[in-house]
């Protein structure tokens, strides 16, 4: 970090000297991908991303996690289990990963959508994960799409979490058609 500053210094980098405040340096014990996440759990670098989209990402996944382990009847992965728990006002947290947005398929792209604006409507705080980011790749290995509940739902656990949509078909006439395979979600 010194040495960038002095180099900035000597080059008369103003941008750099201006930022300066901005950069942390930690250590990481290897170079590969995975040290990410070793850098964000980091308290310094914890104290500067606090009030970014990447912090309260961090924190949805990590009380995810925690739920999972503590109490599995309160969260939902895949995409039929959250819709079921969407449909039943049990999310609290809805976390979706950008990518499932720009599916090739429009109908998915459009529940989706539905999905994360009911759960809005219904009081849930949603957090769109970007895929390029470490927590983005993690929710993405969960389907891309996951929710911590309000209230316990065992029975949410008895859907397949790989399972696709049963009314991804419904037209607007309100007729409902084939099943969506977990392949399209993907």
């Amino acid at each position: 970090l010194s040495w960038m500053i002095q180099k900035a210094t000597q080059s008369g980098d103003t941008l750099v000297l201006q930022k300066k405040s901005n950069f942390v340096s930690v250590h990481a014990s290897c170079v590969h991908k995975q040290a990410l996440k070793e850098l964000l759990s980091d308290e310094q670098v914890q104290k500067s991303i606090a009030n970014t989209k990447a912090a309260a990402h961090l924190k949805a996944l990590e009380e995810f996690y925690v739920m999972v382990q503590r109490e599995p009847d309160r969260v939902c992965y895949g995409p039929k289990q959250v819709f079921e728990a969407i449909e039943m006002c049990a999310v609290q947290t809805l976390m979706v990963v950008d990518s499932l947005f720009r599916n090739a398929n429009v109908k998915l792209r459009r529940q989706y959508v539905d999905m994360v604006e009911n759960a809005r409507d219904q009081g849930a705080t949603c957090q769109i994960f970007s895929s390029q980011h470490v927590s983005g790749e993690q929710l993405q290995k969960l389907s891309g799409i996951a929710g911590v509940l309000r209230f316990p739902l065992p029975e949410i656990g008895d859907i397949d979490s790989d399972a696709g949509l049963s009314d991804a078909g419904a037209d607007d006439d309100g007729q409902k058609g084939q099943e969506l395979d977990v392949d399209d979600f993907m």
